[in-house]
């Protein structure tokens, strides 16, 4: 049986005192999450930098939707939001307290093509450096 980390307990307890609308939801997300990685990488944890950082983004952010979560085989949560005609997020949120954010949009000028909009910045100047790509994402509220 996987034992939860204390990080990880202490960073739910921090979730589930947040206004986030889906905290449930997303806990249990990140406690499964943490047990598949722990079971996959032989009692490895998932990044407490990095979960800290998705939900200081989440908290901060205009950002809508619940995300899709994954981890990377560093231990580095990777959140991706799905917006209408293709358009979609992702955001790696690494241990060293950056994250690299990817949107996926179609061209204006020629919607058969795909805009790809790449950048890294510190997790805490995150939300308002993806503020004003929102509205590309279709995912503002």
């Amino acid at each position: 049986m996987h034992v939860m980390p204390p990080h990880l307990d202490t960073l739910i307890r921090r979730l589930q005192a947040t206004s986030i609308a889906y905290q449930t939801r997303l806990a249990e997300r990140i406690i499964k999450l943490s047990t598949a990685f722990a079971e996959d990488y032989e009692g490895h944890t998932l990044s407490a930098q990095s979960l800290a950082g998705l939900v200081d983004f989440l908290e901060a952010s205009a950002a809508s939707g619940y995300p899709d979560l994954t981890a990377t085989p560093a231990g580095d949560v990777y959140a991706e939001w799905h917006g209408p005609e293709g358009r979609r997020l992702t955001i790696e949120f690494l241990a060293s307290g950056d994250a690299r954010y990817l949107l996926f949009r179609p061209n204006p000028k020629h919607p058969q093509r795909v805009d790809r909009l790449t950048g890294t910045t510190i997790i805490d100047a995150l939300p308002e450096t993806v503020a004003p790509l929102a509205l590309l994402t279709g995912l503002a509220a």
